[in-house]
This record gives C-alpha cells, sequence and structure tokens, in this order.
C-alpha cells in the first residue's frame, strides 16, 4: 500500500508523467485518509499541481459527504471547481445516506470529469460494494493505470498493543 502512495507521488512530480488516480478502498480504521493526507501534502508542494488557470488552488481536498450537503443546497458550482483542478482529493466516497441517488449521480459526473486528471480517493466499501451502487465508480477508478489499494484489515483502534 506504501508503495503505491509513493509510486503516485513520484509521477506526479514529473510534468510529463500522465495523470492517474490512487484509491485507498477498504475497511474502516485502517489508514486510508492517514496516508492520502500525506499524499496530499505532497502535492500541494509541486509547482507544476499548484498553478492552474482558476483563481482557485489546482490541488484541493474535499469530504465527500459534506460536500454532498452543498450540492443538495444547490451549490453545483463546486462539482464544476473539482472537475477543473490539477490535483483532487476526494475523501470518504459514497459513505452518505442516499436513497435517491442524487449523491450516486453526482459522484459519477465527477468521477467522469476527473478522468486524465490527478485524483486521489478513500472510501470505506470495497470496489466490488462501489461496483454495486454503479459500475461507473469503480471503472474510473481503476482505468489508465490507476491504482485501488484494498485496505481491509483490523480497525486500528480495535488492534492490540
Amino acid at each position: 500500500m506504501v508503495v503505491e502512495a509513493a509510486e503516485f507521488k513520484r509521477k506526479f512530480e514529473d510534468e510529463s508523467s500522465r495523470p492517474t488516480w490512487l484509491s485507498f478502498v477498504g475497511s474502516s480504521g485502517t489508514g486510508k485518509t492517514f496516508l492520502a493526507e500525506s499524499v496530499y501534502g505532497y502535492a500541494r508542494m509541486c509547482d507544476n499541481l499548484i498553478y492552474h488557470r482558476s483563481l482557485l488552488s489546482g490541488v484541493t481536498k474535499r469530504f465527500w459527504p459534506k460536500l454532498v450537503t452543498k450540492l443538495r443546497d444547490q451549490e453545483f458550482w463546486q462539482i464544476d471547481d473539482l472537475a477543473d483542478a490539477n490535483f483532487v482529493f476526494l475523501d470518504e466516497i459514497a459513505v452518505e445516506h442516499d436513497p435517491s441517488g442524487f449523491a450516486k449521480d453526482k459522484l459519477c459526473e465527477l468521477l467522469s470529469r476527473r478522468v486524465g486528471k490527478w485524483t486521489l480517493l478513500t472510501s470505506n466499501l470495497s470496489l466490488e460494494k462501489l461496483g454495486e451502487m454503479d459500475a461507473r465508480i469503480p471503472s474510473r477508478m481503476i482505468r489508465d493505470g490507476s491504482v485501488a489499494v484494498d485496505c481491509s484489515t483490523t480497525d486500528y483502534s480495535l488492534r492490540k498493543p
């Protein structure tokens, strides 16, 4: 798992490298967000990712459940900003209660618009469970050399010292 994160970091340092995605999926409490935060922190220091044509930062992070709340309040411009950013970290995708399918549809829209751009994702769901929600989600997460790391193990807080 750490190897994939390190390789991902090395790739975006190289301006000639084709953008890919790195996704950490699986059990809660396994360090997915911890690793992703490290990669995100590093991305925030890379000039080729920081500078962007828009007024916003080219490197951004969003907590997906909070973003869904904003989208439900019709702040749809947020999808456009995330779609255009050079590097996006979406934490905890597809974990919200979504009986209407609104959040799933917005996630699919955003992921489709992020194809070919640096993207970092975390989810407590496996690729299989994400596929049961909508086959487009895991499809985007693994295409074009992107890596999805299964982090299913014992929750850190439940491990014996």
